[in-house]
């Protein structure tokens, strides 16, 4: 089963369903993609940059897809 990562209060997807990761270009929230096509906005917590917040997502990501892999 696919650990769920919070992309804000009251949205958590599956890291399995996450295809795309994507910086607006106004650079203040992440668009998250999933495999169904279904597109949902995750905004960086206070003093939290766009970039610094993107890192934050993919590490919790990959550390839920490793996570999985050793299951």
């Amino acid at each position: 089963m696919s650990q769920m990562i919070k992309l804000n209060d009251g949205c958590y997807v599956a890291a399995d369903q996450i295809s795309e990761l994507k910086i607006t270009q106004s650079s203040q929230t992440i668009t998250v993609r999933m495999k169904d096509g279904t597109g949902h906005s995750h905004t960086p917590d206070y003093r939290q940059g766009v970039y610094a917040a993107m890192d934050a997502l993919v590490d919790q990501i990959n550390a839920a897809l490793t996570a999985r892999s050793a299951e």
